[in-house]
């Protein structure tokens, strides 16, 4: 078992955190961490676990309140919320007039073009 205090690489930090290898991988930068050797990447990274719980803390738990007690992240919040698939199906309706006025001219114009085969024949007088 890995105690508050000791010193642990990202497999190590991922097995505190209840998380996945890939998960540290991608996020390793934020946490405190010290490097080891001469390399600055995620393989000579090593973190001091309480140092980065109490990191995690202060991030998400700002002044001390806790998820249920925050509006933003309650349960409440979800109902303001609309998935991606209901925002694509509502329409902009300013948008949705301008295109039925328009569509309504195009309609009422006079049809002014001509029938590619008449130009055809009247160039060739072909009866």
């Amino acid at each position: 078992m890995i105690s508050p205090s000791d010193i642990v690489d990202v497999e190590g930090l991922s097995k505190v955190l209840s998380c996945s290898t890939a998960t540290i991988k991608k996020t390793w930068r934020e946490y405190p961490h010290i490097f080891i050797g001469l390399g600055r990447t995620a393989k000579s990274a090593r973190f001091i676990v309480n140092d980065v719980v109490s990191y995690l803390i202060e991030r998400d738990y700002k002044n001390g309140i806790s998820r249920s007690k925050n509006k933003k992240m309650g349960r409440g919040f979800k109902s303001y919320r609309m998935s991606k698939k209901k925002e694509k199906r509502v329409q902009d309706q300013e948008s949705g007039k301008k295109l039925g006025k328009y569509q309504e001219g195009r309609l009422t114009e006079p049809e002014t073009r001509t029938d590619p085969i008449d130009n055809f024949r009247s160039m060739f007088a072909i009866s």
